[in-house]
């Protein structure tokens, strides 16, 4: 009885090892056994074999249903391009969502997928280029609104200039500031601020200082061709001194202080060409700090100029404009040492928030200081007392408005072809503001 429930067993499993064995034989290259038994119940069964494509070593695999290839068998471990290329899938796939959800309705939406991939391809191609060519120069855009602004500069210079020199009306109205600014429209607290500063040499050691300081930053940042770019400054704003014995000053009325032209001012040059290496120099987080403090020294030395005798309006003003502008031509040619290292550059709310402040409180102080000597040029011709106690308040507005203009023109520039980010400048967008509360 046993040697037959032995027999009987025996049998059993023989049978189920063979039909395990069909089974293992008629699964596919990475089927289950629930593939095998989909074909035998749907009566549509072929042999896996006819179906398996010869795999060379070291190739992809690849399907006839589905083109895309399986990733490598060993991924790249750079987490740096893992994370831009995960960032331009989620814009490409969300750009591909919203196109082709306003393509809905159309008959022919494959030919529009496919157009929508080809126009995301080149989209992507161009951002890259964009992208490498903004680690090397600023914007375009950037470069041409620096020329375009130095050339208002200067253009601006030439005109004060012409109306200061060349008209009866100009000459009359310095000669009244320069008469009476240094007793009779300076206060003496801040004469007594002006008076170390009206020394020629302590303005000379002071820039100097400045400008080394300055120079000593560059080279702690390892900012190279920014060193060229400060030696240009200097070069180009030492360069326009000279002009102070090339231009002609006709002798229009009978003028008691600086027969001579004194255009433009070489003290103001130097220190004006110094603080703006200041900005240059600094990082990103000292920009502004930098601007504002360059302002204020220079219209120190500025107002000290006019009150010591030294030089007229129109010359320390025309050489604000010529350092401005020149600083704003060697911005123009900034390239990929003098800006900042691309893991750094973001946007700054400080360079927003001041240099906004600065051109906008230059400009207006300018008009309103051209409004005042609009309303005092019938008393300018014959030395009216009123008139003059009006030109010395129009000369600080003036001389506060251009420096503040100036400036915060060149803070904004450096930093915007420093930290290229977005297409509204290297300032970045404006700052949300926050949320009302409910």
């Amino acid at each position: 009885m046993s040697e037959e429930f032995a027999g009987i067993q025996s049998n059993n499993i023989d049978n189920q090892h063979d039909d395990s064995a069909e089974k293992n034989d008629a699964l596919p290259v990475g089927g289950t056994s629930q593939d095998v038994n989909r074909n035998s119940e749907g009566g549509d069964y072929s042999h896996p074999l006819d179906s398996i494509n010869t795999i060379t070593p070291f190739s992809p695999i690849s399907s006839e249903d589905n083109d895309e290839k399986i990733s490598p068998l060993f991924p790249e471990n750079n987490e740096e391009k893992s994370s831009k290329q995960s960032v331009k899938q989620f814009v490409k796939q969300t750009k591909r969502q919203s196109d082709l959800s306003d393509l809905s309705g159309s008959s022919d939406l494959s030919y529009s997928t496919n157009q929508l991939s080809s126009k995301d391809s080149l989209s992507d191609a161009d951002d890259i280029d964009q992208l490498g060519q903004l680690v090397k120069r600023p914007r375009i855009s950037t470069i041409l609104w620096c020329v375009a602004i130095a050339i208002v500069f200067l253009a601006s210079a030439a005109f004060i200039w012409f109306i200061s020199v060349q008209t009866v009306l100009g000459q009359s109205y310095e000669e009244m500031v320069i008469d009476g600014f240094g007793s009779h429209g300076t206060p003496s607290w801040l004469a007594f601020c002006l008076r170390p500063i009206s020394v020629s040499m302590v303005v000379i050691v002071t820039s100097i200082i400045i400008a080394l300081v300055s120079l000593i930053v560059v080279c702690i940042r390892k900012r190279w061709w920014l060193l060229g770019q400060c030696a240009g400054i200097i070069i180009l704003s030492a360069a326009a001194e000279p002009l102070k014995k090339i231009l002609p000053r006709p002798m229009l009325i009978s003028i008691e202080y600086l027969s001579a032209n004194s255009a433009p001012s070489g003290h103001t040059l130097l220190i004006t060409a110094s603080c703006a290496l200041l900005i240059c120099a600094v990082s990103r987080v000292w920009r502004a700090w930098a601007a504002v403090a360059a302002a204020f020294i220079s219209v120190l030395v500025e107002l000290s100029l006019v009150a010591a005798h030294w030089h007229r309006v129109s010359d320390v003003l025309m050489s604000l404009l010529i350092v401005g502008a020149v600083t704003l031509i060697i911005l123009a040619c900034t390239r990929s040492s003098g800006m900042d290292m691309p893991a750094y550059r973001r946007s700054s709310i400080s360079v927003q928030i001041v240099g906004s402040s600065m051109i906008t409180i230059g400009v207006l102080a300018c008009l309103y200081a051209l409004y005042l000597i609009w309303q005092i040029l019938p008393g300018v011709d014959i030395f009216a007392q009123w008139a003059a106690s009006v030109s010395y308040v129009a000369t600080y507005w003036l001389i506060i408005g251009v420096s503040l203009l100036v400036f915060g023109v060149i803070m904004v520039m450096r930093h915007s072809t420093a930290s290229p980010l977005s297409r509204l400048g290297l300032v970045g967008a404006p700052p949300t503001p926050p949320s009302a509360s409910k």
